[in-house]
């Protein structure tokens, strides 16, 4: 299994910044570069990563609606992503991944009952499939980032999702944590995974390393809180066991830490458990 976060090396140069993700433990990497590199520098960050045997996981699409309700919008939120996709596969990435979607006329995030509506999810299907149709992508996965409060946010409505698209080009990315719809599900974290694992595991080509606690923040009702790796209840050892032995080797990519020492705590930790339950890590 591979294993990877943001480096915290400042460099140009990406045979350095390839490197410096090896020094690390790290054989999987967030993209770094962006849509307007130019071809040459895209294709020199490729063969860098490549040499040293670091895969570039990610390179996104996120925090955009394609269920915008101002069409206009909506349509240069699909024009966006087309572009990032296609980018994502020239530079070799394991996916672009995208947000569901909430029916909101700007921004993102939003929470309303629409967003997890059988029309929202046949409009999804469509723009899903627009998206591959038109770039064809011959390496990157287009997936979607797993919410609470936004389409798919269970097993089987990723699975109906994956049988409806029915495109080569679309994937699962696996955030675990985002996947927390109450108190039980975070108290049977592990049993929760493997209805994913189980739903929708062949599919998985990426995912997020991250924790949960329950936090009395106002006093009056318990909010989720992210922690780092090791700190929250999620149970680590079905995670890291169910991602090994996944058919397409997805990456851990751990995220939302400040600094490189949070970091450095997060993926020893991950390595400990992994050495608990059997699992090789790349190194």
């Amino acid at each position: 299994m591979r294993l990877g976060a943001p480096i915290f090396v400042k460099t140009d140069d990406p045979d350095r910044l390839a490197q410096a993700h090896v020094e690390k433990g790290y054989r999987a990497s967030y993209c770094r570069l962006g849509v307007s590199a130019p071809p040459e520098q895209v294709e020199a960050y490729r063969q860098a990563f490549a040499e040293h045997d670091v895969v570039i996981a990610e390179a996104n699409a996120m925090c955009i609606s394609i269920l915008n309700t101002h069409e206009a919008k909506r349509q240069e939120v699909i024009q966006q992503i087309k572009g990032r996709l296609a980018f994502a596969d020239k530079i070799g990435s394991r996916c672009c991944v995208i947000h569901g979607g909430t029916v909101q006329p700007e921004g993102w995030g939003q929470f309303t009952p629409e967003n997890l509506s059988q029309d929202s999810f046949d409009r999804m299907v469509k723009v899903i499939q627009e998206i591959i149709d038109d770039v064809q992508p011959s390496e990157t996965r287009l997936a979607i980032e797993i919410e609470p409060y936004t389409l798919p946010d269970s097993p089987q409505v990723y699975r109906d999702l994956i049988d409806t698209v029915d495109r080569p080009g679309f994937g699962v990315h696996f955030d675990p944590v985002n996947t927390i719809i109450s108190p039980r599900t975070l108290a049977e974290s592990g049993r929760w995974m493997q209805e994913y694992f189980d739903a929708v595991g062949p599919w998985v080509v990426s995912c997020h390393a991250k924790d949960l606690i329950l936090d009395r923040g106002d006093g009056f009702r318990y909010g989720y809180k992210e922690v780092p790796p090791g700190e929250g209840f999620f149970d680590y050892e079905v995670f890291v066991k169910g991602v090994s032995e996944l058919p397409l080797d997805p990456p851990m990519m751990i995220e939302h830490l400040k600094t490189e020492e949070e970091y450095d705590a997060a993926r020893d930790f991950i390595l400990g458990v992994a050495e608990r339950v059997g699992v090789d890590i790349m190194q």
